[in-house]
């Protein structure tokens, strides 16, 4: 064998060699592009779940403050309705007393004068 095949040969194999280590460097990096989407991915889920777990948790709340504001609204307006139940009785009470003290007026009247006093007895 001549030595100029012998340095082709043995260039041939470097290069085929180079062009090896290349296609394996590109598949590892295609690799890595995949794995990053992977787990881009995986990121994206965690992400969704997490978000349908603070709807649901943002809805429970909002019902329960709702139904909380709702039975607190019934609560005052029966509050309210006893409240002006009660003005309304004490309001009647109030015009009583004073047609009693009318009445009574009316009758310290009639026993101030003695004459009249004397009649009614």
């Amino acid at each position: 064998m001549n030595p100029l095949t012998i340095g082709l040969i043995v260039l041939a194999l470097v290069f085929l060699q180079g062009v090896g280590l290349w296609l394996m460097l590109r598949r590892k990096e295609e690799q890595k592009v995949v794995d990053d989407t992977g787990g881009l991915m995986l990121l994206q889920n965690q992400m969704e779940k997490l978000e349908r777990a603070l709807d649901s948790r943002m809805s429970e709340s909002a019902r329960q403050m709702h139904d909380t504001m709702r039975s607190q609204l019934g609560e005052s307006s029966r509050l309210i309705k006893e409240i002006t139940e009660e003005i309304t009785s004490v309001k009647e009470i109030g015009r009583e007393t004073g047609k009693f003290a009318e009445q009574l007026k009316g009758l310290q009247d009639i026993l101030k004068n003695p004459k009249q006093r004397g009649i009614l007895g």
